[in-house]
């Protein structure tokens, strides 16, 4: 059965038709809106903000259906219970479309018993819809919802991947486009235009909200693109190879993770948790390291979970590492029941056709959970037999396809750039520093692939 289900109480709740609360107002008076769900769509927000009576201070939420705040804000005296349509919210200010309201005059303080409320439909460019202001305090515009949030459901891919403004590939070509270097120029500018996973970890972004700020710095420029994150944060991080770190504990990994949440605001996007941890910890070296990986992990796919907005995937190594009766239950441990689906073959160099393999072997024991391969730098697979440091700076790789959503296998959701190809995996090989940028590598490998016929 579906019911409307949007209202806004105040004041403190537990008020009921034919009672006075605390300020001697009727609860007749208090506000309620209906939303019409038929009226939005995918470009479409809606926005709620409340201005405290007490202390005029403004909160704004972005709320989605299946949400419930009680007592939320701070002071009093308010209750909202709101149940929303997804990655949408409402708003009573004059301009809310916009980042920040400019003009506190603008602001509609809604006091119960009046109707001093507007309601606004934001479009992505940030325009807005005006559809009206309610008389004695109420809107009626017909919204259903179902009476209790069901599962997290599929979501549509909408758009294609977000091309990060920052990346060192763009700040390696602005180097150079301006040169006679016709090949690095072509190969340099070729990457940086890829949209590519962008890595997250309190390590290199410090503070106590580093991670939110840069999250919703990447919203703020997504323009409708798919965001794609990588935490690398969780605690043992690693196993003291190169990119050792990561976080101390469950209760710090989970604050990263809600940064994350905080950040995106209900925006879209893919995340995939900590490359190569669920992988390690099977390693007897690496198991008192990684001990409470998993476990960290686990918490983390429950918390995303309840975001409908964000699609999870769990690392599960590659092609040429474990076998699959060691993955599944690594990955069953992990709670990937509750995530969207597992990533393959983070900055590695396994061919899409072996990780494809690898992907539909484990799916198949994980009632055929999508996947994501990385194909940044996998157009000629491993190198060498692929024993030993071979995913470490390998000689004359080339990249892989590029990302996309239409990948024309089964099962595979997205290909993926999960590291832009020319930084480096370590120190090995005469490499620098992992994650530093190397121009002569990445034009290598560009030219490979084109000679190859991938690109």
């Amino acid at each position: 059965m579906k019911k409307p289900l949007i209202a806004l109480l105040l004041p403190l709740a537990l008020a009921h038709c034919g009672r006075k609360d605390g300020s001697g107002v009727p609860a007749s008076n208090l506000a309620t809106i209906s939303i019409n769900q038929d009226k939005l769509t995918e470009s479409m927000t809606l926005k709620l903000a409340v201005q405290s009576l007490e202390s005029q201070s403004q909160q704004t939420f972005n709320l989605r259906k299946g949400q419930n705040l009680d007592d939320t804000f701070a002071p009093g005296p308010y209750r909202i219970e709101l149940d929303l349509v997804e990655n949408n919210v409402i708003s009573y200010s004059s301009n809310l479309c916009s980042e920040k309201v400019q003009d506190q005059s603008e602001l509609h303080t809604l006091r119960p018993g009046t109707n001093a409320i507007s309601v606004k439909v934001c479009r992505a460019d940030g325009s807005s819809i005006d559809v009206g202001e309610p008389d004695d305090a109420s809107i009626d515009l017909d919204i259903e919802f179902d009476d209790e949030p069901k599962e997290k459901p599929d979501q549509e891919i909408t758009s294609s991947f977000f091309v990060d403004p920052f990346s060192q590939a763009l700040t390696a070509y602005e180097s150079v486009k301006s040169s006679s270097d016709e090949r690095k120029k072509e190969a340099l500018k070729f990457i940086a235009e890829q949209g590519t996973f962008v890595w997250l970890s309190s390590n290199w972004i410090p503070g106590p909200k580093g991670i939110q700020d840069k999250v919703t710095e990447y919203r703020k420029l997504s323009q409708g693109k798919m965001l794609g994150f990588i935490i690398y944060d969780v605690p043992g991080r690693d196993c003291g190879q190169y990119s050792s770190g990561g976080v101390t504990g469950l209760d710090e990994y989970l604050g990263v993770i809600q940064q994350v949440i905080d950040g995106l605001a209900g925006s879209q996007a893919m995340l995939i948790l900590e490359p190569d941890a669920l992988a390690l910890s099977a390693e007897t070296r690496c198991k008192s390291g990684l001990e409470n990986a998993t476990a960290a992990i686990a918490s983390a796919v429950a918390l995303l979970k309840e975001h409908r907005n964000i699609k999870t995937y769990l690392d599960a190594s590659h092609g040429n590492w474990l076998a699959v009766e060691t993955v599944v239950p690594l990955l069953k441990k992990a709670n990937i029941a509750e995530a969207d689906g597992f990533a393959l073959n983070i900055s590695n160099y396994v061919s899409t056709e072996k990780n494809y393999t690898f992907g539909k072997a484990i799916a198949a024991q994980l009632d055929n959970k999508p996947f994501l391969i990385d194909t940044s730098r996998n157009g000629r697979g491993v190198y060498g037999d692929g024993s030993g440091e071979s995913w470490c700076n390998p000689p004359e790789r080339a990249l892989g396809k590029s990302p996309r959503f239409d990948t024309g296998l089964d099962g595979v959701e997205a290909f993926i750039w999960g590291k832009k190809p020319g930084e480096s995996d370590g120190t090995c090989r005469g490499g620098l520093k992992n994650g530093e940028f190397m121009i002569d590598t990445a034009v290598t490998q560009y030219f490979n692939a084109k000679d190859d016929g991938i690109l």
